[in-house]
């Protein structure tokens, strides 16, 4: 077995018909995704390996959008075999013009998962160029997780009793901050473990009731009188996950946080976990390969 199909659709029954198809006649596997986040976060892990993805008008149009994006971002255009199931013809020239170099394929809906199958193997058999990409990025978990049982730590100790939480991580192919957020800890690291920047990005209200909590003064707006906690709440934290990961034989480099209160941006795959707390939200961002 030596080709993969990637689905992304809602219609998980049709497309676990189509998996037995492929894999008993064709001996292809198929891997069903029916969430663009998940997704991407299996290409960015290097763990699938495909040679063709499936998409199907289950899916909105912006999550279709983020994935060919990213394929195209990501250097894949004409490395992997894009197929696109809609029943409106229509929509398929606007994704044919918004992405001229993809190569993409339409199979006309109402489609049988037999059509299906016999659409995608007649591709997969005579289109022999496709190379498999090699998209891994650089992301060691034990440091993740580390970081952000620090990061709590931290925030929960100098706050009290703050009620914070975190939500599901979130992948990203790119990033952008939300234009609420007004100041951010950047620590840049660079080593074995870890190669990249972790940020926590704050809007204006969650860091200046932090700021009153912590130090006792009230200001209604962020300036360079009150960066003083994020500077030190980023030197905590890292000094924390140094010392137990380097407990750990991990050797984790040193690292200068900084601060910035103006926009950051890349265009790399960027985890993204939101925290809620009584103060008000704020994010936790790793972002690999970025300095």
């Amino acid at each position: 077995m030596d080709r993969k199909v990637v689905m992304l659709t809602k219609d998980r029954l049709s497309a676990q018909d189509v998996q037995k198809r492929m894999l008993e006649m064709h001996k292809v596997s198929v891997e069903i995704f029916v969430d663009v986040a998940d997704l991407l976060d299996g290409i960015s892990s290097g763990k699938l390996g495909e040679d063709c993805y499936y998409l199907d008008d289950t899916i909105k149009d912006r999550d279709i959008r983020t994935l060919l994006d990213f394929i195209q971002r990501s250097g894949l255009s004409g490395k992997v075999l894009l197929f696109v199931a809609a029943n409106d013809a229509d929509y398929f020239t606007k994704l044919l013009e918004a992405y001229p170099k993809l190569g993409l394929t339409l199979i006309n809906m109402p489609a049988s998962e037999k059509e299906i199958v016999t659409r995608l193997q007649q591709k997969l058999q005579y289109d022999k160029s496709v190379k498999k990409p090699d998209t891994k990025y650089s992301l060691n978990t034990s440091f993740m997780k580390v970081i952000l049982d620090c990061t709590e730590q931290a925030l929960s100790e100098m706050l009290g009793d703050a009620s914070i939480s975190h939500e599901k991580p979130q992948l990203s192919y790119e990033f952008k901050e939300n234009e609420e957020i007004k100041l951010r800890a950047q620590i840049t690291i660079n080593s074995n473990l870890f190669r990249g920047s972790y940020f926590m990005s704050f809007p204006e209200k969650t860091y200046l009731n932090m700021y009153e909590k912590v130090v006792g003064e009230k200001y209604n707006t962020i300036e360079e009188a009150n960066y003083d906690l994020v500077k030190e709440l980023a030197n905590i934290i890292y000094g924390r996950a140094k010392s137990i990961l380097n407990a750990d034989e991990k050797n984790l480099s040193v690292a200068i946080p900084s601060h910035y209160n103006v926009m950051v941006e890349s265009t790399d795959i960027v985890i993204i976990i939101p925290y809620r707390s009584r103060f008000g939200s704020f994010f936790v961002k790793i972002a690999p390969n970025l300095f």
